[in-house]
């Protein structure tokens, strides 16, 4: 058989498509998918889900979504209406009426099952000044009526009522309770949506945005209950002056630095996100100030301090309201699909920020939030915890515990290790370090963070590129299931 002919047209066109193909940049989506690969369902399109056929239902969720409309009051998770309901979200088009109607349900039933202030102050009114126009540092006055309402330093609040009073010689003993529900038994499961240990590196940076505890008063919550990037920010205006930069006028953050100290005692990879926002601000900033739209600042800025100090103050807080609505668009696409396994070949995320109306009443906005105890008890994802990040945590608990196993550590043991730990840190943000590296800044001025790509080095001529690689490694998680709680975590 005579080999297959190319005329010099097609060679032409091959080659030029080769070269093209050569040059073309990598692509920059986290998956390392160009966008055209990642192509929606059939079901994106009406036509789309005629000829596949319609959305065989499953008797058990079926069943799941009888019980709920027979009980709308009431919720029996293990049925599964819930992660059913998005997975058909995910399945219907993206621009059709059922899923706008079946999106906002969503967002509208998340918000409504929870307490919120007395509506008495109807309708929203809002307030001029720069006071206003910027989010405080400790979350104060998100609440124009309630100005307390999710500040820094304020109780968390409780969702349920107490109706029970147990004694405390009648409740069972924690170790009993930790190694009968959660402590790991067998062989680790690997997580069923294939998650890796990046989603919950992510989880840690909400976590540590809502929590913190005040451990000399454990009904106090120190940070803000607003997903404010607080551990980049700072948990109040002492502290979000320590990460920032405010001699250049250039609304800054040190190169690299964030705020959060109890990072330095969990694996790398959430403070290598954390740079990576940092980063992602200085950039934001620069990018305002070359843009000027409103051409009220100067470059390079002003040399009366005071004139600076406001230059400063603006693109700052421009800049952390951009970042943070990042943050947030984050949240409400990439990482809620992720860990419930949704991401896959769907484009639906929750649009917490568009007018939502539920049968003629109005979801309301800027009524701010407040932690609860509640949340902070269950919102927690230690089991999914991969068997590299186990190892690491485990090897920090052996370094506080000078080498004694954490079975026979006491209370009085773990209390005076974790004390001297936290000792150890660095008071200064802007020298600390994580995962074991020294950063090395060999240009502190702005011009260096004008520079395209990862410039700063480590110590012994490793870059920093190679090292963000390395913590930004592709572990793959544990299932988040009961018994899944590593020994390390006891």
């Amino acid at each position: 058989m005579a080999p297959p002919t190319i005329t010099p047209l097609q060679a032409l066109g091959v080659g030029a498509d080769s070269i093209h193909l050569s040059k073309r940049p990598l692509p920059t989506a986290p998956d390392g998918r160009y966008h055209w690969q990642n192509k929606a369902q059939p079901g994106q399109s009406i036509e789309g889900i005629k000829n596949k056929g319609g959305i065989v239902p499953d008797p058990r969720t079926m069943a799941a979504f009888i019980q709920q409309a027979h009980h709308p009051d009431a919720v029996d998770d293990r049925l599964g209406a819930f992660s059913a309901g998005l997975d058909l979200l995910y399945k219907l088009p993206a621009d059709s009426d059922a899923r706008k109607k079946l999106g906002d349900t969503a967002v509208g039933t998340f918000y409504n099952d929870l307490p919120h202030p007395s509506g008495i102050y109807q309708p929203s009114v809002s307030f001029l000044g720069p006071e206003r126009s910027f989010r405080s540092a400790d979350g104060a006055g998100n609440n124009l009526h309630i100005p307390d309402l999710g500040r820094a330093g304020m109780p968390y609040a409780r969702n349920v009522q107490g109706k029970w009073a147990y004694a405390q010689t009648a409740l069972p003993d924690p170790g009993l309770v930790f190694d009968t529900l959660f402590k790991a038994r067998g062989e680790r499961k690997t997580h069923a949506g294939g998650n890796s240990s990046l989603t919950f590196a992510f989880a840690i940076i909400v976590i540590h945005s809502l929590f913190r505890t005040d451990h000399r008063d454990w009904n106090i919550n120190t940070t803000s209950s607003y997903l404010d990037l607080s551990p980049l920010y700072g948990v109040d205006q002492a502290a979000q002056d320590q990460v920032r930069n405010k001699q250049e006028g250039r609304g800054l953050l040190y190169p690299d630095t964030f705020s959060e100290d109890r990072l330095s005692f969990l694996p790398p990879a959430a403070s290598a996100i954390l740079v990576l926002f940092s980063r992602n601000h200085n950039y934001i900033a620069n990018m305002l100030l070359k843009i000027n739209e409103r051409k009220c600042w100067s470059d390079p800025p002003p040399t009366d301090d005071a004139k600076r100090a406001k230059q400063d103050e603006e693109i700052f807080q421009t800049a952390r309201l951009v970042n943070c609505g990042h943050f947030m668009g984050m949240i409400m696409s990439d990482y809620v699909a992720g860990f419930l396994g949704q991401c896959d070949g769907g484009a639906w995320k929750m649009n917490a920020f568009d007018p939502i109306t539920l049968d003629g009443v109005e979801v309301r906005r800027g009524e701010g939030n407040h932690c609860s105890v509640e949340f902070n008890v269950l919102y927690r994802w230690h089991p999914t915890l991969s068997k590299e990040d186990e190892q690491w945590t485990k090897d920090v608990f052996d370094r506080a515990s000078k080498g004694k196993p954490a079975e026979e550590l006491t209370l009085e043991d773990f209390g005076r290790a974790a004390g001297e730990t936290f000792a150890s840190v660095n008071r200064d943000p802007k020298q600390r370090t994580f995962g074991g590296f020294a950063l090395i800044f060999p240009l502190r001025d702005s011009s260096s963070l004008q520079k395209p790509g990862l410039n700063f080095v480590i110590q012994e001529e490793v870059s920093y590129t190679s090292v963000l690689l390395c913590i930004f490694a592709n572990y793959a998680c544990s299932a988040c299931i009961a018994h899944g709680l590593p020994p390390t975590m006891c």
